[in-house]
């Protein structure tokens, strides 16, 4: 959900967020500034939900589309859609997360274009177990070209003590039709 930060101090330029989620233990929401490859902080107030800018961090993935929390509050995972990548962001202090990690998920698969950073597989959605162990992100065809079918894709990364990801569990390629492209992640 794409929104505009009319309220709170937001930074300037790009004026949409798209991937939302909020801190386990503290006022705090994290937003996805996709075109600036940023995740914004903001605070919200208790009662009434006015939303503060507080600071962005910086991401080395370009096209952030979507963000989680792990369960302790600790560390961020933000999909790089552009590039179908994870960037991993120690979130200790809540209020100023900084990146530690950015990894290039297994079998992207070939670049769209010399032009773009994109590849035939783009991550797109993704969920953190509940115990904070595993992440899985979910990849997504990017082209409807019928000689490159392959591209939708689930991963599983374990995740360290230290909140760094491991491609450790082997992929599964979803073989769906031509012009398919899954949607959602739900672990419990």
């Amino acid at each position: 959900m794409a929104i505009p930060f009319v309220d709170g101090g937001s930074p300037p330029g790009t004026p949409v967020a798209l991937g939302l989620a909020l801190h386990p233990t503290q006022k705090v929401l994290y937003a996805d500034f996709t075109q600036r490859s940023q995740v914004g902080v903001y605070t919200y107030h208790g009662a009434t939900g006015a939303l503060t800018y507080v600071t962005a961090a910086n991401l080395s993935g370009p096209g952030p589309c979507w963000v989680r929390v792990s369960p302790g509050g600790s560390f961020l995972y933000v999909v790089d859609t552009a590039n179908d990548s994870v960037s991993v962001l120690d979130a200790s202090n809540a209020l100023a997360p900084m990146e530690i990690q950015n990894l290039q998920l297994d079998d992207p698969g070939t670049p769209l274009s010399d032009a773009s950073p994109a590849t035939l597989s783009e991550g797109f959605e993704e969920a953190v177990s509940p115990d904070g162990k595993f992440l899985y992100v979910l990849s997504q065809r990017a082209t409807t070209d019928p000689t490159m079918p392959q591209g939708n894709v689930l991963h599983g990364l374990s995740i360290g003590t230290d909140g760094k990801l491991a491609e450790t569990v082997p992929d599964v390629k979803l073989s769906l039709p031509l012009g398919t492209r899954p949607q959602g992640v739900v672990v419990f």
